[in-house]
């Protein structure tokens, strides 16, 4: 298999290894980065700005170790990609239901193992929190609704159970997904009540039944 062919099957997290693993090894010059009057690239400043802007954990210099850290991240990424996943990072760490809150400076964001990548499309962080946000949004949601059935069941399983309604949603729609469900429930309950009905489905069945 020729170079070429290889590097058409290597994920972006592939291709990151292999950039750090090159410059590295060859210690690639920042030239390019850094002007002869040793002033610094207005795409370093503006990533250095950038960061600080967002009042993380800011850095008071712009110094050439920052600036190489920078350099290399260039290499792989341009410098709006960059912005786009500082803010992304602020964004979780802003999140009051959301656990993550490790706060660290541009450079720890830029060369730790778990920072910028991990913001990233594919990101396990990044990832993680599109995936778990929504369940963190409803629990206001379930408990108020489950609090009004009639009939009660382990709490955990009728949790897991209305969680399941809300994958993949965003929060505007899980708020009126459950408003939805709360009205449904109530009307429900108003028919038990006046039927007088002495079977009713546990809390999960009744959501696996009626919602979907």
């Amino acid at each position: 298999m020729n170079i070429k062919n290889k590097l058409n099957i290597l994920t972006k997290k592939d291709i990151i290894i292999l950039f750090n693993k090159i410059i590295n090894l060859y210690n690639i010059d920042i030239e390019n980065y850094i002007s002869t009057k040793n002033e610094f690239n207005p795409n370093i400043i503006e990533i250095f700005n950038y960061y600080n802007s967002k009042n993380i954990k800011r850095t008071k210099e712009l110094n050439l170790a920052l600036s190489k850290s920078i350099s290399k991240t260039l290499l792989i990424y341009d410098v709006e990609k960059i912005k786009i996943l500082i803010d992304r990072y602020q964004k979780i760490l802003n999140d009051p239901n959301y656990y993550f809150k490790y706060k660290w400076n541009l450079k720890e964001f830029l060369d730790r193992k778990g920072g910028i990548t991990a913001f990233d499309d594919e990101g396990s962080k990044w990832e993680n929190y599109i995936t778990v946000r929504p369940l963190v949004d409803i629990n206001k949601y379930f408990t108020g609704i489950y609090k009004i059935y009639p009939k009660k069941e382990n709490e955990e399983d009728a949790r897991k159970e209305f969680e399941n309604k809300f994958l993949n949603l965003t929060e505007d729609e899980c708020r009126i997904k459950a408003n939805k469900i709360y009205l449904f429930l109530t009307n429900y309950i108003h028919k038990w009540e006046e039927e007088d009905e002495k079977y009713i489905p546990t809390f999960s069945n009744w959501l696996r039944r009626n919602i979907r």
